[in-house]
């Protein structure tokens, strides 16, 4: 038995707040063709499990706080289905409610459609990893599979008293809500279904981009970064609110390989109060790297400071979300297989907006997921052509007025 982290602990409150349809769940899908190898393969699996203390782990509460209990190694097993219908398996498996206390909390499916046809499913409760993790797990799936062996698992010691709180409360404190203006009146309890929205920004607008950066001594991120806060400025009417940015939160050794909920969320408080595109993101860019400076402080330390209300139907602090994925391929190297992604089924969110951006030899794939109790297909479309507008005259001409 086991306290919980202080970023397990904001999970929990958000877990336990806004319990929706369905749990947020780090997702593992992958499509392998040839002949795998079953019983290695899950073998493999099995192994990776045994090596993680929170890949067997469920909750209790002692006294009035919540604990974790981490189960003993050697009893995880894949379940292996037949099927041909491998997306409604995925998607039921990374769309389902979890029990917290009696799990399962970890699930491995391994789908057989064909002798040399596998679809392959790992999901996690994000109590107990991250996206980090999943490609960690990967990764180690992959190794054990093609005969190699894995260094010891390194204890990761936490910071419970981290510097720079002050900092954070003095900045957030009175942060306003930000209002986006909605299709539907917001419903008493927030879900955690959503629909996605996807852009496609061209190679030469991804170029744009970057020659911006560049210009500008700064970086993509912050280019895209500025955009999404001056569109969403220009849709609410607001000039003053807060964003979520993710920061990986794995900043010592020994997490750099370790499974678990590491991810921390820097809430950017942005005033979009210049005259021109270029001096907005020098002044968002200031904000991000004082941020990102004391990125240590977890989140929901924050808030419990801050002693913020709750309500059931929207998120403290911030309501949208930016992200701009740069995490490291999953290995792809299974003896005699090709191996491919395979779609996870229905998004999830728990806030209003979230933007995430993949750049890619062809682009940048830009993903809206939104709340779909709140926002019509066509409000979000036309958001997401008012993003690309705002980033096209960006970098036509980053010193003209707003």
């Amino acid at each position: 038995m086991k306290p919980l982290s202080a970023l397990q602990r904001r999970m929990w409150h958000l877990c336990t707040s806004y319990s929706g349809t369905s749990s947020p769940i780090v997702v593992t899908a992958r499509r392998f063709r040839g002949p795998l190898d079953v019983a290695r393969f899950t073998s493999a699996v099995a192994q990776v499990v045994d090596r993680h203390d929170s890949l067997r782990t469920v909750f209790a509460v002692h006294g009035d706080q919540p604990v974790q209990i981490v189960g003993p190694p050697g009893s995880f097993a894949t379940e292996l289905v037949e099927t041909d219908d491998p997306q409604s398996v995925v998607e039921e498996q990374s769309t389902a409610l979890l029990d917290l206390f009696a799990g399962p909390l970890v699930r491995s499916r391994l789908l057989r459609l064909a002798p040399d046809d596998h679809v392959w499913c790992f999901t996690v409760h994000h109590l107990l990893a991250d996206g980090g993790s999943a490609t960690i797990i990967e990764n180690e799936v992959a190794a054990l599979y093609s005969g190699e062996s894995l260094p010891p698992v390194q204890p990761v010691t936490w910071d419970e008293d981290p510097q720079d709180l002050d900092w954070w409360v003095e900045q957030l404190t009175g942060a306003p809500v930000l209002w986006l203006p909605t299709d539907m009146p917001r419903p008493e309890h927030k879900g955690t279904r959503a629909v996605n929205h996807d852009e496609f920004l061209d190679l030469q607008l991804a170029r744009d981009i970057e020659e911006l950066a560049r210009r500008s001594h700064s970086t993509p991120f912050m280019v895209l970064l500025t955009a999404f806060q001056l569109t969403l400025a220009q849709r609410s009417g607001q000039r003053d609110f807060c964003i979520g940015v993710p920061a990986d939160g794995r900043d010592s050794v020994e997490a750099e390989q370790a499974v678990g909920l590491f991810a921390n969320m820097l809430a950017l408080r942005l005033r979009a109060d210049q005259l021109s595109f270029a001096a907005q993101m020098r002044q968002t860019r200031s904000t991000f790297i004082e941020a990102l400076s004391r990125q240590a402080v977890p989140f929901g330390q924050i808030v419990a400071t801050l002693k913020l209300a709750d309500a059931p139907n929207q998120t403290q602090v911030f309501q949208s979300i930016f992200c701009l994925h740069t995490e490291a391929t999953p290995r792809d190297d299974l003896p005699g297989l090709a191996v491919e992604p395979f779609s996870a089924g229905h998004p999830q969110a728990l806030h209003d907006l979230v933007l995430d951006l993949w750049r890619n030899e062809a682009g940048i794939v830009a993903a809206f997921r939104y709340d779909s109790c709140l926002f019509k297909p066509d409000t979000i479309a036309d958001l997401a052509r008012g993003y690309i507008d705002v980033l096209r005259a960006a970098a036509a001409d980053p010193e003209g007025a707003l």
